[in-house]
């Protein structure tokens, strides 16, 4: 059985056991407000309903509940090649994000796979972002 089928069964039962429960308790409890015969058990049925009722919406909510998924694997592979004077960047996610900090930071979700592959020479200059160039 599933965690949410689990949960909802939890919850169905607890406000079935809850309107027992209520119903019991009012039979063997001595009030005397309640009326004689089948309009007392009409009312202790009303109330035990209503008990029920809230137990089942309490139950509910924590039932429906979820759970996240868990984030996918993140593979990056970077490969960069410079000779003489050129300059490669590679950032995997973001670049130049907003609110993150500077150039090396990411805010976002990162993409879940970056493959970049760079050779520079001379005074050549390389920028690889994986993700959004911010500017």
């Amino acid at each position: 059985m599933s965690s949410a089928a689990t949960r909802w069964t939890i919850a169905v039962l607890g406000s079935v056991v809850t309107f027992g429960v209520l119903l019991g308790v009012g039979r063997l409890a001595d009030f005397g407000w309640l009326p004689d015969g089948d309009a007392g058990w009409g009312v202790l049925s009303a109330l035990a309903a209503v008990g029920a009722a809230g137990v089942l919406a309490a139950l509910g909510w924590w039932a429906s509940q979820t759970t996240p998924a868990p984030a996918p694997p993140r593979t990056v592979d970077q490969r960069a090649k410079a000779t003489d004077r050129a300059q490669v960047e590679q950032v995997a996610g973001d670049r130049f994000a907003p609110g993150a900090g500077g150039p090396s930071g990411t805010a976002g979700t990162p993409p879940t796979s970056v493959r970049q592959n760079a050779a520079a020479s001379g005074d050549a200059r390389i920028v690889q972002a994986g993700g959004d160039q911010h500017q």
